[in-house]
């Protein structure tokens, strides 16, 4: 479970979506880890983070009553984010 102010932070985000990004760009250990990888997975993260942006915004601005959002919803948020 992510609270909105989770969703909302960069190093959090970032630090959940970065190793999924690395291993979904290799195609087993035939590629190594290089500079052009990290530059493309933190353009991934950064595009993720602001759409998240949006839907936190989106989601506590009609009712403050939310306080945590499940992990359904955030891989549902995810999911809608990164299409």
């Amino acid at each position: 479970e992510l609270r909105p102010e989770e969703l909302a932070d960069t190093a959090e985000v970032w630090t959940l979506l970065e190793p999924f990004f690395l291993d979904a760009l290799k195609t087993g250990r035939d590629r190594p880890h290089d500079k052009r990888s990290d530059e493309y997975v933190e353009q991934l993260c950064r595009a993720v983070h602001e759409r998240l942006l949006r839907v936190v915004a989106a989601v506590s601005a009609p009712s403050p009553a939310v306080s945590r959002v499940d992990s359904a919803d955030a891989s549902a948020m995810l999911r809608a984010a990164i299409e």
